[in-house]
C-alpha cells in the first residue's frame, strides 16, 4: 500500500487508458469519476472507493432534490421535525468526505500551492 501522494512517473508514451466509469452512476457520479481518474493513478482498491464516492455523489443530489419538493421539515405526530433526507443527506455529506479523504487527494490551498489531505492511500498523479 502506498503511504504517500506520488506522481506518475514514466514514458510519455506509455499513456494508460483511463479506467472505464463504473455502470449505474448518475451525472454527478460520472463527473467525479472522470475528473479523478483523468488526473490521478488508481489502484483496484482506490477505484472501488472512488466508485463507491462516486455513488454517495449521485446520492447526495437525489436527497438534496427531495427536500427542495418536500421542505426540511416535516410534520409527524410528534410535531414538526427534521426532514428524513436531510439526515441522510448529512450522514451520505460525511461518508463521501471519508472516502474522497482516503485517497489523498490533493487540494490546492489559498495561495495556489497544493496540499495533501489526510488519508491512508496515495493516489499518484499521472504525468
Amino acid at each position: 500500500m502506498e503511504k504517500y501522494l506520488r506522481p506518475v512517473s514514466g514514458v510519455e508514451s506509455e499513456k494508460k487508458r483511463a479506467p472505464r466509469v463504473p455502470r449505474g452512476l448518475g451525472e454527478d457520479g460520472k463527473d467525479l469519476w472522470r475528473a479523478v481518474v483523468k488526473e490521478y493513478d488508481l489502484t483496484e482498491s482506490e477505484r472501488e472507493i472512488l466508485a463507491e464516492a462516486c455513488r454517495l455523489r449521485d446520492t447526495l443530489r437525489a436527497l438534496r432534490e427531495i427536500v427542495a419538493v418536500d421542505g426540511m421539515m416535516q410534520d409527524s405526530p410528534q410535531g414538526r421535525r427534521t426532514h428524513p433526507a436531510v439526515v441522510e443527506a448529512r450522514n451520505s455529506s460525511k461518508l463521501l468526505g471519508q472516502h474522497l479523504a482516503s485517497l489523498r487527494l490533493p487540494f490546492n490551498d489559498e495561495q495556489g500551492g497544493s496540499v495533501n489531505n489526510r488519508g491512508f492511500l496515495g493516489a499518484r498523479k499521472l504525468g
